[in-house]
C-alpha cells in the first residue's frame, strides 16, 4: 500500500520547544503540500481498492492540505468516485481542483459526487469530468450543484460526456440562477445542436454572468 512519505523532520510534534517562527512554519507547510501533491501523482493507474486504501490512509486524517487532485485516465468507475466523494464531504476539505477525466464515471457516480459537493460546496473552483458517460441525468445533477448559491465553481469541463440539448437546458437554467462565478464551460464533443447552444447563449445575456470561455467544438451545429 502506498503511504505518504514526507521529508525528514516533518513530524506531527516538534522534538524540542523552539521559538515560534512564522516564516519557518509557512515554509514547512508549503513543503508538506508539495510532497503530498507529488505523492498523488503515483495514484494514477491504481486499481479501485488500492486507490481507496491510499486515499483513506493518506488524506482522510488531514484533508485540508490537499488543494489539487488529478486522477484522470483511471478505471475508477462509480465506486471509485464514491470514495472521492467521502473525502469531499469532510468539512475540513479545501480541495480546489478535481480532475476525473476518462474515469468510467456514469450518472450514478455523478450523483455521489454532487451530493458531496452540495454538503461542502464553497472551495472547489475547477471540475473536469470530460470523457465520462454522464448523459442527460448526470448533467442535470451537476446543474443543481451550479445553482447552489454557495457554489464557487469557476471551470466546468464536460467534453465528450454525451451531453444533449436537454442537458444544456439545465445548465443554462443554472447559469441564469447563479451567474456570478463560472468563467469556463467546456461542452465540446457532445451531441448538441443549435437549440442547445442557443440555450447557453441565453444565459450569457445575464449581465452578472462571468462566463469567458465556452467550448462547443465538434458539436452538431
Amino acid at each position: 500500500m502506498l503511504t505518504l512519505d514526507l521529508p525528514k523532520g516533518f513530524g506531527s510534534q516538534k522534538d524540542s520547544e523552539d521559538i515560534f517562527n512564522p516564516e519557518a512554519e509557512k515554509q514547512e507547510s508549503s513543503a508538506k503540500e508539495g510532497a503530498l501533491q507529488i505523492t498523488l501523482h503515483v495514484l494514477r493507474n491504481m486499481n479501485q481498492k488500492e486507490l481507496a486504501d491510499t486515499l483513506e490512509m493518506s488524506l482522510k486524517s488531514n484533508p485540508s492540505s490537499l488543494k489539487q487532485l488529478d486522477l484522470s485516465d483511471n478505471d475508477l468507475h462509480d465506486n471509485g468516485v464514491k470514495t472521492i466523494s467521502a473525502l469531499l464531504q469532510n468539512l475540513q476539505c479545501r480541495l480546489e481542483i478535481l480532475s476525473l477525466s476518462d474515469c468510467l464515471v456514469t450518472e450514478k457516480g455523478c450523483a455521489s459526487l454532487v451530493s458531496a459537493l452540495k454538503s461542502n460546496p464553497s472551495h472547489l473552483k475547477e471540475l473536469d469530468l470530460s470523457k465520462n458517460d454522464l448523459k442527460y441525468s448526470g448533467v442535470k445533477l451537476l446543474a443543481t450543484f451550479l445553482e447552489d448559491p454557495q457554489c464557487k465553481l469557476e471551470a466546468l469541463r464536460l467534453s465528450g460526456c454525451l451531453v444533449t440539448d436537454k442537458g444544456c437546458a439545465f445548465l443554462a437554467s443554472a447559469l441564469i440562477s447563479n451567474p456570478s462565478h463560472l468563467k469556463e464551460l467546456d461542452l465540446s464533443k457532445n451531441e448538441l445542436h443549435d437549440s442547445g447552444v442557443h440555450r447557453i447563449a441565453d444565459g450569457l445575456q445575464n449581465k452578472q454572468c462571468k462566463l469567458e470561455t465556452l467550448r462547443s467544438v465538434l458539436c452538431y451545429l
